[in-house]
């Protein structure tokens, strides 16, 4: 639950509308200059790696199927001509429309989360021609936003995390709490539920996304309780978050806590911490497409790892 103090002439109804506001650095002239991107983005320098190569009939990927409850080495993969070698298991290529429907046919799929997330949304609804977009008139920011494809009875959602939440103005009905969401989920075989949550809790003290996270967990464990055949995917956090409210450091916080939490819990776990900060693009938030479109296709390996 998230709380704020209540003015003292409003009602509790009258929280209508919610939106970020104005950031409000503390910082001195010193803490500026130290923080400046001339002196943070600077790449460090260490010795020429050592390449083995070794011989062609060499086997080096994973044969198990990707599933709940698989361990996340480090590393987890590698990346070969802008393509992810999963080093978790057997990942899949969906390089096409028609590979990624064969997959999501008669499946619903819930996202919640941050921004990172909807990156994921708008991949399939963009990849896929049969995926229409149901509510365009929605704040693409903050959503909900809901693709429909009736002819393989395939439906997508996304649906942004509860407060605290950086958007621009939009109705605070519209922000629910994942765990809320959760709970009224029942028991389907066909549902697929994907969670991250990360970027707009790197302000706010550790015990906060303590809490959150904990309470997510449990939802997600009465919900497998219920409904076992129901897959459950934590995404992690990704690395590229640089700001004065929020870096890579801050980040890999939340997200220790995020692993730790889901530890013994039959869920998926897409490291795409590792995924993002080994790719050759810029390093920033919201990673570029040909990022994307690898996280999604292990994602969809352990939606359909046949």
């Amino acid at each position: 639950m998230w709380f704020c103090q209540k003015p003292a002439a409003l009602p509790c109804h009258a929280l209508v509308y919610h939106s970020a506001g104005t950031y409000q650095a503390k910082l001195t002239d010193l803490d500026k200059s130290l923080l400046d991107t001339k002196l943070t983005d600077i790449g460090i320098s260490g010795t020429d790696p050592i390449i083995h190569i070794l011989p062609l009939d060499t086997e080096s990927r994973q044969e198990q199927k990707c599933a709940p409850g698989l361990d996340t080495p480090v590393p987890a993969g590698f990346y070969f001509q802008d393509r992810w070698t999963s080093l978790v298991c057997s990942a899949r290529s969906f390089s096409s429309a028609e590979q990624i429907v064969g997959c999501l046919k008669d499946k619903q799929l819930y996202m919640m989360g941050d921004s990172t997330m909807r990156q994921w949304f708008e991949y399939l609804q963009t990849t896929v021609p049969t995926l229409k977009l149901m509510n365009p008139q929605n704040k693409h920011q903050a959503g909900p936003l809901l693709a429909v494809d009736t002819g393989n009875n395939v439906v997508l959602r996304w649906r942004a995390h509860g407060l605290p939440y950086r958007t621009f103005k939009i109705p605070r009905a519209r922000l629910h709490y994942i765990a809320n969401e959760i709970d009224g989920l029942a028991e389907e075989s066909h549902t697929v539920v994907v969670v991250n949550l990360c970027a707009h809790l790197t302000t706010f003290p550790l015990a906060t996304y303590v809490r959150r996270v904990a309470i997510i967990r449990e939802a997600v464990r009465s919900l497998l309780h219920r409904s076992p055949q129901t897959l459950v995917v934590i995404r992690s956090a990704n690395t590229g978050y640089k700001s004065i409210y929020g870096s890579d450091w801050l980040s890999l916080q939340l997200d220790t806590v995020l692993r730790r939490m889901f530890q013994g819990l039959p869920v998926a776990f897409i490291d795409v911490w590792q995924m993002t900060s080994c790719h050759y693009t810029p390093d920033q938030i919201h990673p570029q497409p040909v990022v994307i479109r690898n996280e999604v296709n292990l994602f969809l390996s352990f939606v359909c790892p046949q």
